[in-house]
């Protein structure tokens, strides 16, 4: 060999060291006046070149397991436990701001043990250098010495370049009587579980764009298929032990809560048995748990394929065209079936009484989807009573568990290995082999280090105002306050740095940067940006979340939570067109649906994913079964059905012996080839949609896990339990937006012992009151008339609400009052919010409470509204009370009292009286996150003691005020409100906040100054 060959081979054997130290020993350079870029040609680039080159933009060359020292900030920023951290010691070049990092272990480092590496860059206005001391590898010590320029290497000690450590700070709590009350919290906690690294190895790339689907065209329809077929597996769930790191943390969480939700599953089955054995036929159907005299069909099944066949449930006999009676069943809700009493004659199968649930209800049938067809189901009369089902509570066992798991290392494990030097044959096998291996499904999440930051054993509580700090798991809920204002409407800035998965895509990460200012600070725009049409705190909202790992969004009544929900989604799938998959759950079918209308608007592929049976017929089309239909190889799995159908046809018929053996054997390998044909259209059109939307609960469907879900968006957090909120998140999560409102209403929890065990409390409510994930308040709303809004935003946002609905002085003409008796008078026009005060008595009703008075009262503005505003819809007006015995008098009242019927025809005439039926009437529990024109809210209590109930939660009330946005009509007793006193029961058992009296009395006080009391007539 000759001199220059060798000599080129000694270069070339440099660069590659050079290479590998870039991996080991890691730069950022963040230029102070651009934007960094992400350049992986820096990985081949020469010292000299990358230190040399002031004006270079180079970028983030970054690994796993690092403490770097950010001069910016002035600290060192740990990622890692600072014990095992290398050091860092940096000057700062004049047009950079320069981070040295370096890793706890050297990657394929040939020493056994962690060299001891300090590094110093110093620079002036034309060079940089940079020195390693001490390195026990020479081969590294030489590359770096041979490659770096001479000039300018001054070493200084590290000590020189750290900032002076800082006194302990404790976490403090503002005075609780100011406004606003915050609670802050300045004491940082170390957690078990390492984050995931921004830019490490992951079969997520969120610099690529949208893959494109397969050409079909010209192909049979056998090869219609847009994407390769990928097998997956289900990863082992082991087991955690005593010397893993976090085992303690998951230790504690599940012996937090899995009690607790067994508790409550108790309890409701406790519930059941009590009420079935003791109450009367007459008790359970008034309270609406029971309907009896019924008579089955099986003559209509839905149109797509369900496990099992529905029973329509109908009135008996010649009452069969008239409509149920009221009732708590709704789709989805547990169902058993008897001829005359459960306890009794039960539907069972094998001895077990067979449960069945709702799919579809309406004024005259309820429908239901058993497993089997019952006995002579269509032959006598039936009954159905309210069960109850532990499907939820194993739902959210299974996710606590998974929590065990950790997505990220099993992404990184699943990656194929670097190429080796062997024989390019092996290799090329090698390769081949790795690509057949199956895909492990990504289980678990990767924030537990956010989630379980509290269930550390060292952690520090937040203190509690008058009591102290909080040793519980959450703030107990009566010591919350209307003004508590944990979530701000703005962000702080400087705090800011890249954390989330999509901070590897520089254009997101640059736009986050720009637009998630302070509030009141114009955003820097380039050209390029996308156009956001939306308010400022919402455009915040949208940065917060693209750019953290884990973010929350307070989002109170008309802020457009749902907008900012698609919008991002849009920003996401429209304009940087990234290619892997959004999950969308809420904790209602009802909020699903809503999403998938705003996403569809805006052009966005979405899939609604559930029971076909509790998805509006607004966004059918939309479903997965919907999209299936339109796939161009689904005429492949329509045949097969159909030659099952032909072959089960022939097999009826009176077919034995080796005949019929070979028949069902043919039917046996259909049932495999429709069944595999079903799972590659599903995984087709779910990897084809731009989102998945499903509840909480349906994500944990094995149809979903054909996919991974990185990305995943949790709207009505605030209305769901912990325990359910980590249900979509454990489908393999790294990036996580919450949106709630905690000043709204919390989980329904019927065990005392799993609300005083903090059941009640959200997992929105509890990372907000700790105040370590970042968070914002949509401060615009929307939806309501001005004067709809102004005590819920003074009362409960401590002003914060601004109105979207006034422009240039004037209130949106969309927005202006109906014309109504029953509304005061306000010049020429009315007032949009009236309190009708009566003192009629409430009335008891078994476990429930109604008031005669009130809804007769309702009927009486319903029939004036329809009769004096044409342009008004029955489906515009909305009737809310807290109690449901109130809602099943007034849906009687309204809706099958014949004289009452009659008294409406002769009023409104058969075609406008028909309308009424289209109203919706709820309790006002079931009403939140729903709006209507017109609002009817009968408050119901009415007593010489003044007693509220849970009426005195103030989260109650802050709902009823803000469902309406033209008219909000109120009937109650201002004297039983203005003198409430909360009961016992209600304080000790239901987890009631104790200002929810105080607030009323305010609420109260504010009617009575702005004129806004009238007295019933009667």
């Amino acid at each position: 060999m000759t001199a220059a060959a060798s000599g080129q081979r000694q270069e070339a054997v440099k660069r590659r060291t050079w290479r590998r130290v870039c991996k080991q020993i890691n730069l950022t350079f963040l230029h102070r006046h651009r934007e960094p870029t992400h350049d992986k040609s820096l990985h081949h680039a020469a010292p000299s070149t990358l230190l040399r080159a002031p004006r270079l933009n180079p970028a983030r060359l970054c690994r796993p397991g690092f403490s770097y020292y950010d001069p910016a900030r002035r600290r060192v920023i740990h990622t890692s436990d600072s014990s095992r951290s290398f050091a860092a010691a940096v000057a700062t070049p004049p047009e950079y701001d320069v981070i040295a990092t370096y890793p706890q272990r050297p990657p394929h480092h040939p020493s056994s043990h962690s060299p001891s590496l300090t590094a110093s860059i110093h620079s002036d206005a034309a060079a940089a250098a940079l020195v390693v001391d001490g390195s026990d590898d020479t081969e590294l010590a030489d590359a770096f010495f041979d490659h770096a320029p001479e000039e300018g290497t001054h070493p200084r000690s590290f000590d020189d370049h750290l900032p002076p450590a800082p006194s302990e700070e404790h976490p403090t709590y503002e005075d609780a009587m100011k406004k606003p009350r915050r609670r802050t919290r300045t004491l940082e906690s170390t957690s078990p579980f390492d984050p995931p690294p921004i830019d490490g190895p992951s079969r997520f790339d969120w610099r690529d764009r949208r893959r494109p689907k397969f050409d079909t065209h010209g192909l049979p329809t056998w090869q219609k298929w847009w994407y390769p077929e990928t097998p997956r597996v289900m990863p082992k769930m082991t087991k955690m032990n005593e010397t893993e790191g976090g085992w303690a943390e998951l230790r504690r969480y599940s012996d937090h809560f899995v009690p607790l939700l067994l508790a409550e599953q108790a309890e409701a089955e406790t519930q059941l048995e009590n009420r079935l054995a003791s109450w009367s036929d007459h008790q359970l159907r008034s309270e609406g748990f029971m309907i009896n005299g019924l008579a089955g069909s099986t003559e209509w099944q839905p149109r797509y394929k369900v496990h099992g066949v529905v029973v329509s449930f109908s009135r008996w006999g010649s009452d069969g065209t008239k409509p149920l009676p009221p009732s708590q069943f709704e789709p989805g809700a547990t169902v058993i079936l008897s001829r005359t009493h459960p306890c009794q004659d039960a539907f069972e199968i094998e001895g077990e009484r067979v449960k069945g649930s709702v799919f579809t209800i309406s004024r005259g049938v309820v429908r239901v989807l058993f497993p089997e067809l019952p006995n002579d189901v269509e032959l006598g009369s039936w009954r159905i009573d309210l069960g109850v089902s532990d499907f939820a509570i194993q739902k959210q066992r299974e996710a606590i568990d998974r929590l065990n798991l950790d997505p990220v290392l099993q992404d990184q494990q699943s990656l194929p290995a670097a190429p080796s030097d062997q024989d390019p044959e092996d290799e090329a096998l090698a390769v081949t082999m790795r690509r057949q291996r199956p895909q492990e499904i990504l289980v678990g999440t990767g924030l537990r280090d956010l989630i379980l930051r509290r269930f550390q054993s060292h952690y520090e509580p937040l203190p509690a105002p008058g009591s102290g700090k909080l040793d519980e798991i959450a703030a107990q809920v009566a010591d919350m306050k209307p003004e508590d204002m944990e979530a701000s409407t703005g962000i702080d800035h400087d705090d800011y740095s890249p954390r989330g998965i999509l901070s590897a895509n520089k254009l997101i990460d640059s736009w986050a940067r720009r637009y998630r200012v302070p509030e009141g600070t114009v955003p820097i725009a380039i050209e390029g940006d996308p156009r956001v049409p939306l308010n400022p705190s919402q455009t915040r909202a949208i940065a917060m979340m693209l750019s953290e790992r884990l973010s929350l969004v307070q989002g109170p009544p008309g802020t457009g939570k749902t907008r900012v929900i698609v919008e991002t989604i849009k920003l996401l799938k429209q304009h940087w067109q990234i290619p892997h998959p959004v999950l969308v759950c809420a904790h209602t079918n009802v909020a699903v649906d809503n999403l998938v209308e705003g996403l569809k608007t805006q052009g966005v592929n979405a899939v609604r994913f559930g029971s076909p049976d509790r998805v509006s017929p607004r966004v059918e089309a939309h479903t997965l079964e919907a999209r299936i239909e339109q796939h161009p190889a689904y005429p492949v799995l329509n045949r097969a059905r159909n030659s099952k159908e032909s072959l089960q046809a022939e097999l009826s018929e009176n077919l034995a012996g080796p005949q019929r053996e070979a028949k069902q054997k043919e039917i046996g390998k259909l049932n495999g080839r429709i069944y595999l044909l079903k799972r590659r259209l599903q995984a087709e059109v779910l990897h084809e949609a731009d989102v998945v939307c499903t509840t909480c609960l349906s994500a944990t469907s094995r149809v979903l896990e054909v996919i991974d879900f990185p990305f995943v968006f949790l709207d009505e957090a605030s209305m769901a339990t912990e325990p359910l909120s980590i249900v979509p998140l454990t489908k393999g999560s790294a990036q996580v937006a919450i949106i709630g409102d905690h000043k709204q209403l919390p989980p329904v929890i019927v065990s005392e012992a799993a609300q005083q065990g903090g059941l009640g409390t959200s997992l929105f409510e509890r990372l907000i009151h700790e105040q370590a994930v970042p968070s914002i308040m949509l401060d615009t709303q929307y939806r309501m008339h001005p004067s709809i809004a102004a005590f819920s935003s003074e009362a409960f946002y401590n002003g914060q609400l601004k109105d979207g609905t006034v422009v240039d002085g004037q209130v949106d003409p969309v927005l202006h009052p109906p014309t109504t008796a029953f509304l005061l008078p306000d010049g020429d026009s009315s007032k949009s919010l009236t309190f009708l005060n009566h003192d009629f008595p409430e009335s008891p009703q078994n476990r429930s409470i109604a008031n005669h008075h009130e809804a007769g009262r309702v009927c009486d503005i319903v029939a004036d509204l329809l009769a004096s505003n044409p342009d008004l819809k029955g489906a515009d007006i909305g009737v809310i009370a807290p109690y449901s015995a109130q809602i099943r008098l007034i849906t009687e009242f309204l809706t099958i009292d014949e004289r009452r019927q009659r008294a409406f025809r002769q009023w409104l005439g058969p075609e406008r009286a028909r309308e009424i039926e289209d109203i919706e009437i709820r309790t006002v529990d079931g009403f939140e996150g729903r709006e209507k024109s017109v609002i009817i809210f009968s408050t119901v209590r009415s007593n010489t003691g003044g007693f509220l109930g849970f009426l005195g939660d103030w989260r109650r009330l802050n709902v009823g005020l803000t469902r309406a946005k033209r008219a909000l009509i109120m009937l109650g007793s201002l004297r039983t409100l203005s003198n409430g006193v909360p009961s016992a029961t209600a304080l000790e058992k239901k987890g009631i906040p104790i200002d929810g009296t105080r607030v009323w009395k305010r609420f109260v006080a504010w009617l009575r100054k702005n004129g806004l009391v009238m007295e019933d007539p009667a």
